[in-house]
């Protein structure tokens, strides 16, 4: 006589048939939202890849989020943003600011807000920035930025917050209280070349990257308002400096009403 192997009983002890117990095994497996997420694991290679690649054409644009105020700049044209003169210099995918040798020279270019974004910035909108910039010297500057309103930052920075670099070592900076600035030691210097600079605020938290490792995050829910999507500053102490930015994105929660 023929046995056919999935229709006996698993054991003696047991008489569900092998042919179910795979097929409840197997279902049990797909239903497990956490299958194949360990280290190695098919999703968790996929998950950490650097690049997720797809067929040319299969992503189709309503699969993007329209719920958040959003923009990707490559600098076309910088003539919306608030600056000094003179100081700018920019082409289709990049602007440079510069610090030219006079001691003290303080230059900068910064974003507002449009009047129905009153009372609605980054700090309370969940604001995210996210930006690719090279410092050209480590020495002898001073430049901030982020959230950061930066038409005056002689006095440290009065509101929202951002990065702070001081002669190349680069700190978390925010201003809670309207008074004084906070800042905290990133434990990062640069060096040559560009780096990709993070701020997300989250739920009040607000969080710092660079290229892409998180520095340090802390409570937003006191920072000071600010009405300014996005600003780079610098300040020379001594020399010349300047900053090349090739790369800024922005996004946050849309207003409930215009």
């Amino acid at each position: 006589m023929t046995e056919t192997w999935g229709l006996l009983d698993k054991s003696q002890s047991d008489s569900q048939k092998i042919d179910n117990a795979i097929s409840e095994a197997i279902a049990d497996h797909e239903s497990d939202p956490e299958a194949h997420l360990g280290e190695g694991d098919s999703l968790q290679s996929h998950k950490a890849s650097e690049i997720i690649d797809h067929l040319a054409r299969s992503v189709y644009t309503d699969k993007f989020a329209y719920d958040r105020f959003q923009f990707l700049t490559n600098f076309e044209s910088v003539d919306s943003w608030s600056k000094t003169v003179g100081s700018i210099l920019y082409g289709v995918g990049d602007f440079t600011i510069f610090a030219n040798l006079a001691q003290g020279r303080e230059n900068y270019a910064h974003l507002f807000h449009r009047e129905y974004f009153e009372d609605f910035g980054p700090c309370e909108a969940n604001g995210f920035f996210d930006s690719v910039l090279y410092c050209h010297a480590t020495d002898n500057f001073v430049a901030y930025f982020g959230f950061v309103g930066v038409d005056d930052l002689s006095g440290g920075m009065q509101c929202g917050a951002g990065f702070k670099v001081v002669n190349g070592a680069v700190y978390g900076a925010y201003n809670d209280d309207g008074i004084a600035e906070t800042v905290v030691d990133l434990d990062y210097s640069l060096d040559d070349g560009y780096h990709r600079f993070q701020i997300e605020i989250k739920d009040s938290v607000c969080s710092w990257y660079i290229d892409e490792v998180l520095k340090y995050t802390c409570s937003s829910s006191d920072f000071v308002y600010t009405n300014t999507f996005a600003g780079y500053y610098i300040k020379n102490t001594a020399g010349a400096g300047r900053i090349t930015v090739v790369r800024l994105c922005y996004e946050q929660d849309l207003p409930s009403s215009a």
